[in-house]
This record gives structure tokens, sequence and C-alpha cells, in this order.
């Protein structure tokens, strides 16, 4: 089996991880991180090719990662992560009845779409499937930038389907329904989870940039000096958790209309609450969706509170923290 680097490629920054896993533990065995510019992705698309690829590469360089093999993301609105049911069992059956019923079940033609299933479930002669499908254009246009730089991209996943796995690795299995809500720079990537199994993901307008946004408004200073005040690097006399109200209030009520629809369609009952990315660490953002939330149970998923790492790489590792969740998911992937 080949040993994977875990890429991750957001749009406020690059991380790369390279990790050893074993029955005792995760342990980082080197890591590489570095910021883009706000514009140069936007919605998972890649704005500024030249600056990615420059960044990417710097990742790889400075931290001496050697291993060119890579297991990448997709997300955004170009990915449907989707839960079915269909009439057959095993998989090549499954997978002939899915190229017949692909019309039924995603959204654009057959010819411009990739896509892999996973049958969760088989009884009575049907199976639930749970498929992930990508446009063709998006998947090829980042493998062949990774190409163009020398590196190798083997695997292509889920960034929900990637923090479902770390988490699973370190906490064991989801039991119950539960929401994982990863804030990013400019987006939040909802998913619920029922019993391990992803029923539903959106992609919700709202990230850590916007509180960013919020405290530049409000207090009358630029964009850099915001985010460190946002991060704790720099004090303000200001209570950030009153000036990020509305904003919460947005991003809560954008969740809670997810559970209602998933409620809708298949009664159930919030059992616990993930948060994790960059965002997930914004003041009073946690104790806001306890009181919004029907889920008194939230916590802040920080892999890398439970992983070994060598000391010269604790300070970039702790600074990262939670946003870290894609990667090391991502690193945990092996190919034959």
């Amino acid at each position: 089996m080949k040993k994977l680097i875990g890429l991750d490629i957001g749009s406020y920054s690059v991380k790369a991880v390279d990790i050893k896993v074993s029955s005792k533990d995760i342990e980082v065995k080197n890591f590489g991180y570095d910021l883009l510019s706000r514009e140069s992705i936007v919605e998972g698309e890649i704005m500024d090719t030249n600056l990615v690829e420059e960044v990417i590469r710097t990742v790889f360089t400075n931290r001496k990662i050697k291993n060119k093999n890579l297991s990448i993301s997709i997300s955004g609105r170009n990915l449907i992560l989707k839960a079915v049911t269909i009439d057959a069992v095993g998989e090549e059956k499954v997978r002939n009845t899915l190229e017949y019923e692909f019309p039924n079940h995603i959204p654009y033609e057959r010819e411009d779409i990739f896509y892999d299933f996973s049958i969760v479930s088989e009884e009575g002669g049907r199976s639930d499937v749970l498929i992930a499908a990508a446009k063709k254009e998006v998947v090829n246009s980042r493998v062949n930038l990774l190409k163009s730089l020398g590196l190798v991209p083997l695997a292509v996943d889920t960034a929900a389907m990637a923090i479902q796995n770390a988490y699973q690795a370190i906490h064991g299995p989801l039991s119950g329904t539960v929401f994982i809500a990863d804030i990013g720079a400019e987006k939040t990537s909802f998913s619920i989870v029922v019993n391990g199994v992803p029923k539903f993901v959106r992609e919700i307008p709202v990230g850590g940039n916007h509180y960013t946004d919020v405290i530049a408004k409000e207090l009358g200073v630029n964009y850099e000096v915001a985010e460190r005040i946002k991060l704790g690097e720099e004090k303000s006399a200001s209570d950030l958790e009153e000036l990020f109200d509305a904003t919460n209030q947005n991003l809560s009520n954008q969740m809670k209309r997810s559970l209602e629809y998933i409620k809708g369609t298949a009664p159930l009952m919030i059992n616990k609450g993930i948060l994790t990315g960059g965002g997930s660490l914004t003041p009073g953002l946690m104790d806001f969706l306890k009181n919004e939330m029907d889920a008194s149970d939230i916590e802040v998923f920080n892999p890398v509170e439970f992983v070994k790492a060598p000391a010269e790489l604790l300070p970039q590792l702790q600074k990262v923290g939670p946003a870290l969740s894609v990667c090391i998911g991502l690193a945990m992937r092996k190919v034959r």
C-alpha cells in the first residue's frame, strides 16, 4: 500500500501533512503550511493559478516533503454527496444500476461527472448507497495543476468524509445523529451523519472571513489587523462576542434550516455537534450554538490535541489547530 501526503488546498491556506498511523496513536512526521491571498481561491475555484502553484511549491520545498503521492479533497458547489437506496445487491450490480439510474440521482450529464460509491448496508435485495460525485473539469483542473508541480494525486476524497475519518480514527465510530460544521475562511461545510453514514452535506456561505470583516468595519482597522485581533494575537477593547452576534445568528439559522430539511425527510434527534476548521475557535461561537441548536453536546474537534509530533513542528501545528482536520483525514488514505 502506498502512503499518501494529505494536501488541503483551502481558500485561506495550503496545508500538507505526512503521518504515521499505528494501533496506538497518530504521529505527524512532517507538516508544511503557508497562507494564500484572500482572492486566490473563491468558492473552490482557483483564481490565481501562479500564486497557488508557488505556495504549494513553497510548502513542499521548505519542509523538504519528499513523498509526492497525494490524497486531495474536493468540496463546495462542485461536489454532490448523496445517500440513495438501490434495488440491487453486490458491487457490480449496484454499479450497473447506478449507471442506468444516474439521471435520477445526479443533476448533471453522466459524461461530465466523476463519481464513486460506497455500499453502506444490504438487506432484502436492496442496498443503501452513498454516492460522491464531482465535475470532471474541476477534478481535472486540480489534478493537472498538481501534476505540473511534479506531484502525483492518487486519491480524491470529499472534505466532509476526510474530517469524519480523522474524528473516528481518534474518538471511535460515530453513533446516533451528529452534525459536523467545518468552518473555513469563506464558507462552512455542514454535514449530517447518521450512525456513521453521511446523509446530507451543504455549503453555508459564512466563514471566518466574515467575522474578520465585522472586526475591521466596527473597529475601523484593516483586514490584517482585524485577523490578528480575531486570533487573539492583538488586544482589543471591544467585546468580540457581542460584535459577532449577527454573524453567529446567520450561521446558526442556516444550520437549523438544514436540520429542518432533514427532519422533514426522516424524523431524527441530534445527539451531538462537532465544530472544526479554523473558524471553530471564534470567540463565543460554541456557546452561541449550544443555545441556538437542538444539541447541548457540542465540541470543537482539534486533531492536534491527539497526535504525536516532533517538538519543532508543535508551534505551527498548534497555530493551525482545528484547521488541520481535513488534512489529517486525507493523509489516512492509502492506495495500492
